[in-house]
C-alpha cells in the first residue's frame, strides 16, 4: 500500500529545506569526516563537519550541514514507521520521492532502485531550477525511513563527496519503543489544562491583524504533541483579539471559523453545537488532503479562542470519540492572577489601574464643533484572560453645559446603546469623591455583556469599559481603582454660558471666534437666552463672512426653541439684509416654527423677495406647499414665477408633477411652457458641469431628472423636450438617464424608435422600466411576448431586486416551481464572486406569480431570501424560506 507523511510534514519539511537551501558550505577532505551516530534511531554515516543547524520536530529532526566555500547542502534524518504494520517499504519511500519533488517545486530526472537487503532503498536527482539540484538517497529498513540529499549547483566539482555521503549511511537495529503514560499539560497563560502523549513543541507565531494591516499584530499560541504508538497528531492553539478588538458577535465568529475551515479541507457532515463550563463550540468532522481523518473542536471564552484537532496520520484510521483523552480531557481553569499597575497618563491628573498599555490613540484636531476639546483612549489586553479595558476621557470645551448628572450621563448611556441592547443593571456609585454611573449592557441577539462606568470630574468626562468574559478580582480593581492626584476647584457645568459665547464671537483672535461659533452644533440654549442670541444677531461684526456666520448660526437656534417671540427678529433680519444665504435660512427657520403669524410672514417674504441662491434650503422653503397641495394650487402662479432662480426648479418640477396626478388640473397644465422655458439653459448647465466635475452635489443632474419626470408625468410633446431626450439617448449620457429619456418618450406623446426600444429591452437593465412604461401608455401589446411569461418575469423581478440592494448579480437560474396551495412561486438561485473568486449559489423564491395583462397592475413579483447557499435539496430549503416569509 501507498504511504503518505501527513500533510503538517510535508510542510515541516519544505519549510525546513527553503530556510537550509538559502545557508552557505563548506568542504572538507574525506578522511576528516564526522560520524554521525544516532542508535535509538539506528543509523550512522559520515558528514564533511559536523551539523551546523538542526530543527526539531514531533517525530524526527532534520540535521544539516552547509558548506561556505562551495554552498553545497547536507541533510539527513529518520522517521520511525513501526506503527504502521501494514507499510509497504517500496511503496513507502517511491511515495515520498515523488512528495519531496512536489514540496521543492522540482522535476525529478532520475529514479533508480538500488539492491538491499530487508527493505528498499532508491536514488532520485530532482532538478529544483535552472542552476540547483537536488540529489537524494531514501532507505527504508527495520521499520524506519532514513533520507539523505544534497543539494548543489549543476556544475559542482567532486561530486565524490556526494558518493561518499551516501556510502557511509549504515544501519542497526532500532532502540525498542516503549509506551510512556500521558501528562497531565497545564497551560497557566492559556488558562486551561489537557491530557497528551508527549510534551507538546510550542510552534506559535505571530501574525498580521486581519482587521487593519498597520495596526498591531496578534500571536497565535499554537502547541503539537504526537502519539508514536497509535500515530497520532494533536494540535491545540488559543489566542486573544488584537488589543482594540472584542468579541462582539459569538455565533458569528464560530460561523465563520467553520466557513473558513470547510473552505481549506473536506468536511464530513455538519457542525455540532458544543459547550464547555457555559461556554460554546462547534466539534466538526475533517479529513485533511482528503486522507488523513481528523476532529477539530472550537471553543470561544470571552475575547479568547480555543482550537483542538485530533489527527489521525494514516489514511485509514479514524479518530475515535469514545474514552478520547485528548477532548474529554480539555478543561478551562481559572486565569492567572493578572499583574496591575497604577496607570498615569502624560499631564493628567488621575491614576488608574491598568495591565499594560497596548494601544494608545489621542485627538485634538478638529473638535470646535463638539463639547470637548480633546479626546484620550488607551486600550489594554490582559494577558491572563484576554479581557479588553478601554479607558476614555475627553476635556471638556469652556462652553460645556448640563442640566444635571443625572441627565448627562443617562443620555451618555443611551447614546452608547445599539437598538437591540438592553440594560440589566445600573447604578450610581462614588469614584474618588465623585458620583459615577456603572451600568451593564446586554445585546438581545448575541447575549453578550459590556461593562461601563461614566464620571464627570473637575474638567474630564471619563468612560471606561471592560470587553471580558466574566466579573472577577481584575475587574473589581480596576473599575474601583480611579484616583484624583490633586484636588482642584470645580468647574461650574450647570450655569449659562451663553455671556461667554456672545462676547467670544467679537474676539479678534480668529481661534477664539472659531471655537465660540462652533458652540452653535452642541450648546442648547434655553429661552431664557434668547436676549443674549438677539444681541449676537443684532452685533455688527464689520466682516460680511462673520455677520453671515453669526446670523445663520443664531437662526438654526431659533429652529431649535420654536419659540413665536423669535417671528419678530426672523421678519427684522430677513428685510435688513442682503444676504441670499440669511434669507434662505430665514425662510427655513419660519416653516419650522408653530406658529401662524410664522406661515404668513414665510409666504409674504418668499413671494416680495425670494432669495436667488437657497443653499440646498429650496426643499425646506417649498415645505409649505408640499405638505399642503391645496395651499400650492391657490398660489400656483405665485411659484411659478420661482423658477426665475435654478435652485427652486427641480422642487417645482416635481411639485407640479405630484399636483397634476392629484386632480389632472388644467391649471397646472398651463404652466409647462413657464417650467420648461429654462430646459435648453439647464441641459447646458448640467452637460457644461458633467464634463467640468462641478456638480459636485449633483444639483444639475438632479433638476435634468425632475425635468424628464415632469415631462413623463404629464405626457407633454414639448419640441424642446423631444430634442433633449433625442440628444440623452443618442449621445453617451449615463444609463440611468437615458433609460429615463426612453420611458419618458414613449410615456409622453413623443415617437419612440421601436427597435432601439426592443434592443434595449433585451437587457435586464432596462428591461422592466420599459416595460412598465409601455404598460403605463397603454401599449402593452408592444411587450415582447417572451417577457411576458411568467419565468422571464420571476428573474427580472429577482434581478431588479437585487441591484437595487447589492448590485446586479453575475448569474440567475431558474430551479423550478413550488405550489403552496393555489399559488405559485419559482425558485432562483443567484450568483456573486465572492473575495476568494469563487462563485456562491444562494437561493431565492419569487411569487406568487401573476398572469401579466394589460389589466392588472403592473409590478415585479415578491421576492424572498435569506442569502443561503442552494443546497441539493432545493425544493425543501425553499419551502422552508416560504414558511417564514411572514416572520
Amino acid at each position: 500500500m501507498l504511504y503518505n507523511l501527513s500533510h503538517k510534514f510535508f510542510n515541516l519539511f519544505l519549510l525546513s529545506v527553503c530556510l537550509f537551501f538559502s545557508l552557505a558550505v563548506s568542504s572538507q577532505n574525506q578522511k576528516n569526516w564526522h560520524e554521525y551516530v544516532d542508535e535509538n534511531a539506528g543509523y550512522s554515516l559520515k558528514i564533511p563537519a559536523e551539523p551546523n543547524y538542526e530543527d526539531a520536530y514531533d517525530t524526527f529532526t532534520i540535521f544539516n550541514f552547509n558548506e561556505p566555500e562551495t554552498k553545497r547542502i547536507y541533510s539527513f534524518f529518520a522517521i520511525d514507521m513501526r506503527n504502521n504494520k501494514d507499510i509497504d517499504p517500496e511503496d513507502a519511500v517511491l511515495n515520498f520521492i515523488e512528495n519531496i519533488a512536489k514540496n521543492v517545486r522540482g522535476k525529478i530526472v532520475d529514479k533508480k532502485k538500488q539492491k538491499f537487503n530487508n527493505g528498499a532503498r532508491y536514488l532520485a536527482a530532482i532538478n529544483i531550477n535552472e542552476k540547483r539540484d537536488l540529489k537524494t538517497q531514501f532507505t527504508f529498513t527495520n521499520g524506519h525511513l532514513y533520507y539523505q540529499s544534497v543539494e548543489d549547483f549543476k556544475d559542482s566539482k567532486n561530486a565524490s563527496n556526494i558518493e561518499e555521503f551516501f556510502k557511509s549511511f549504515s544501519s542497526s537495529a532500532p532502540a525498542t519503543k516503549e509506551n510512556s503514560p500521558w501528562i497531565n499539560y497545564t497551560n497557566t497563560a492559556g488558562a486551561f489544562s489537557v491530557k497528551l502523549p508527549t510534551e507538546p513543541s510550542d510552534i506559535s507565531r505571530v501574525l498580521p491583524n486581519p482587521q487593519d494591516e498597520s495596526g498591531e499584530t496578534y500571536k497565535i499560541n499554537l502547541y503539537s504533541s504526537f502519539d508514536e504508538s497509535k500515530g497520532d497528531t494533536y494540535l491545540f492553539r488559543y489566542n486573544d483579539l488584537p488589543t482594540g478588538y472584542f468579541m462582539e458577535n459569538p455565533d458569528e465568529v464560530l460561523s465563520s471559523v467553520i466557513d473558513d475551515l470547510a473552505g481549506k479541507v473536506s468536511v464530513i457532515g455538519e457542525p455540532k453545537t458544543i459547550f464547555l463550563d457555559g461556554h460554546e463550540g462547534r466539534e466538526i468532522e475533517i479529513k485533511l488532503s482528503d486522507n488523513y481523518h481528523s476532529v477539530a473542536r472550537f471553543f470561544l471564552r470571552g475575547n479568547r479562542t480555543y482550537f483542538l484537532l485530533h489527527q489521525k496520520i494514516r489514511p485509514t484510521d479514524k479518530v475515535s470519540m469514545v474514552d478520547n483523552g485528548f477532548f474529554d480531557s480539555f478543561k478551562f481553569n481559572d486565569y492567572a492572577k493578572e499583574d496591575l499597575f497604577e496607570f498615569k497618563p502624560e499631564n493628567a491628573n488621575f491614576k488608574i489601574l491598568f495591565s499594560h498599555v497596548s494601544k494608545t490613540e489621542i485627538d485634538s484636531s478638529d473638535y470646535e464643533l463638539t463639547e470637548y476639546k480633546n479626546t484620550f483612549d488607551y486600550y489594554t489586553t490582559l494577558k491572563s484572560s484576554g479581557d479588553m479595558y478601554l479607558l476614555e476621557y475627553n476635556t471638556v470645551a469652556d462652553y460645556f453645559k448640563i442640566k444635571s448628572r443625572e441627565d448627562y450621563y443617562n443620555q451618555l448611556k443611551d447614546d452608547m446603546m445599539s437598538w437591540n441592547d438592553t440594560i440589566i443593571s445600573q447604578k450610581t456609585i462614588q469614584l474618588d469623591g465623585t458620583d459615577a454611573l456603572y451600568f451593564k449592557i446586554q445585546n438581545k441577539e448575541t447575549k453578550v455583556n459590556t461593562h461601563h462606568q461614566i464620571w464627570l470630574d473637575n474638567n474630564s468626562l471619563f468612560s471606561l469599559n471592560a470587553y471580558i468574559d466574566q466579573e472577577n478580582e481584575a475587574f473589581e480593581k480596576i473599575f474601583n481603582s480611579y484616583k484624583k492626584l490633586e484636588k482642584k476647584s470645580e468647574i461650574d457645568y450647570f450655569s449659562s454660558k451663553a455671556d461667554l459665547i456672545r462676547d467670544n464671537l467679537k474676539s479678534n483672535d480668529s481661534l477664539v471666534y472659531k471655537k465660540a461659533l462652533g458652540s452653535f452644533s452642541f450648546y442648547n440654549f434655553e429661552e431664557s437666552e434668547l436676549p443674549v442670541l438677539y444681541d449676537i444677531l443684532d452685533a455688527d461684526y464689520t466682516d460680511e463672512k462673520r455677520n453671515g456666520e453669526t446670523a445663520v448660526a443664531v437662526i438654526s437656534k431659533f429652529e431649535e426653541l420654536n419659540n413665536s417671540e423669535t417671528v419678530t427678529k426672523l421678519n427684522e433680519k430677513y428685510t435688513s439684509s442682503s444676504s441670499d444665504e440669511i434669507k434662505a435660512n430665514v425662510l427655513s427657520a419660519l416653516t419650522y416654527l408653530d406658529d401662524v403669524e410664522a406661515k404668513k410672514i414665510h409666504i409674504k417674504l418668499l413671494f416680495e423677495d425670494p432669495p436667488k441662491k437657497t443653499y440646498d434650503l429650496s426643499w425646506r422653503i417649498l415645505s409649505p406647499f408640499t405638505d399642503s397641495l391645496s395651499l400650492a394650487t391657490a398660489r400656483y402662479d405665485d411659484l411659478l414665477k420661482l423658477t426665475a432662480f435654478r435652485d427652486y426648479r427641480a422642487n417645482l418640477l416635481e411639485l407640479s408633477n405630484r399636483l397634476y396626478k392629484e386632480d389632472k388640473s388644467e391649471d397646472i397644465l398651463r404652466g409647462q411652457e413657464t417650467l420648461l422655458r429654462f430646459l435648453d439653459e439647464d441641459f447646458k448647465f448640467y452637460n457644461t458641469s458633467k464634463n467640468d466635475s462641478l456638480d459636485t452635489d449633483f444639483s444639475s443632474y438632479n433638476l435634468l431628472v425632475s425635468y424628464l419626470n415632469y415631462v413623463k408625468g404629464l405626457k407633454i410633446d414639448s419640441p424642446k423636450a423631444d430634442e433633449i431626450t433625442k440628444t440623452i439617448i443618442d449621445e453617451d449620457f449615463e444609463d440611468w438617464l437615458q433609460l429615463l429619456a426612453i420611458t419618458t418618450r414613449i410615456e409622453s406623446k413623443l415617437p419612440s424608435d421601436i427597435e432601439l426600444v426592443n434592443q434595449k429591452m433585451d437587457s435586464l437593465y432596462w428591461r422592466l422600466e420599459i416595460m412598465q412604461a409601455l404598460a403605463n401608455a397603454n401599449k402593452f401589446d408592444a411587450i415582447p411576448k417572451k417577457y411576458l411569461k411568467s419565468e422571464s418575469f420571476a428573474e427580472l423581478s429577482l434581478n431588479n431586486y437585487l441591484e437595487y440592494d447589492d448590485g446586479a448579480p453575475n448569474s440567475i437560474t431558474t430551479l423550478g416551481t413550488i405550489k403552496i396551495d393555489s399559488e405559485t412561486f419559482y425558485a432562483i438561485s443567484f450568483s456573486y464572486e465572492s473575495e476568494e473568486d469563487e462563485e456562491k449559489e444562494y437561493l431565492s423564491v419569487v411569487g406568487p406569480v401573476k398572469d401579466l395583462t394589460a389589466e392588472t397592475e403592473f409590478r415585479s413579483f415578491d421576492i424572498q431570501t435569506d442569502w443561503e447557499e442552494v443546497n441539493k435539496d432545493w425544493k425543501k430549503q425553499a419551502e422552508a424560506l416560504l414558511a417564514n416569509r411572514d416572520n
